[in-house]
């Protein structure tokens, strides 16, 4: 699935996306990609044990030597306020510190600035919790911004299920695929699409704001290339 939906901030766009391969691991290839675009980006993740799995799967995805420690940094409850602060510091200022492999302690009552990708690994608690999270990505109105949720398949099946049934959110039989229906809305496509990239995220944008100006187009090759 590559659900797209507006959003009323002109500059952001919201996608959702089926993954392909579980989170129990320590590989993650859906989310290769992310080294490769070079950008500021979040990755949320829903417990410490994921933050650490996923942070060491990217880093190993960038190149060897003394950047590759700047490149990814994790930020949790677990760690030190200090090392928190500087991770915060480094993603506002640092050029070089691109991810942030987080639990949704990142963001909350602190000045994230610059966040052009914001990814969610597995579906948030409420709705209001994937756009608030996603919602850090694009807080400057110059940046045009993506984020993706990346969802459990047995999830989006038993969504679409439960909507070829009729049924009403509060008669799903999960929990879960009621909160993607009420994030994504009801447009979830009958069939799971392979297309697992976030190609042509950006199309939706407002138009008439003309944001995709030919200073940004070097951002959306890297995000057309990202899976190549």
């Amino acid at each position: 699935m590559h659900q797209r939906r507006p959003c009323k901030k002109p500059n952001l766009c919201l996608v959702f996306q089926s993954l392909t391969h579980g989170l129990a691991g320590d590989e993650f290839p859906d989310l290769k990609w992310i080294p490769n675009l070079c950008r500021k980006t979040i990755v949320y993740c829903y417990d410490y044990a994921l933050c650490c799995r996923l942070s060491h799967f990217l880093c190993l995805l960038f190149p060897p030597g003394e950047g590759r420690k700047k490149s990814v940094c994790v930020y949790n409850g677990l760690l030190s306020s200090q090392h928190n602060e500087r991770v915060l510091t480094a993603f506002n200022e640092d050029l070089d510190t691109l991810v942030v492999v987080a639990t949704i302690k990142f963001g909350m009552g602190i000045d994230v600035r610059g966040a052009e990708v914001v990814v969610n690994v597995g579906l948030p608690a409420t709705a209001e919790d994937d756009l608030q999270q996603k919602g850090r990505a694009g807080r400057m109105s110059s940046v045009d911004a993506c984020g993706i949720t990346y969802v459990e398949p047995g999830i989006v099946q038993s969504a679409q299920l439960a909507i070829r049934a009729g049924a009403q959110p509060e008669d799903y039989k999960s929990a879960a695929s009621a909160r993607l229906v009420k994030s994504a809305g009801e447009n979830i496509p009958c069939e799971l699409v392979s297309d697992n990239t976030i190609k042509g995220c950006w199309k939706t944008l407002d138009p008439n704001l003309q944001r995709l100006h030919q200073e940004k187009l070097p951002l959306l090759e890297a995000l057309e290339c990202s899976s190549c």
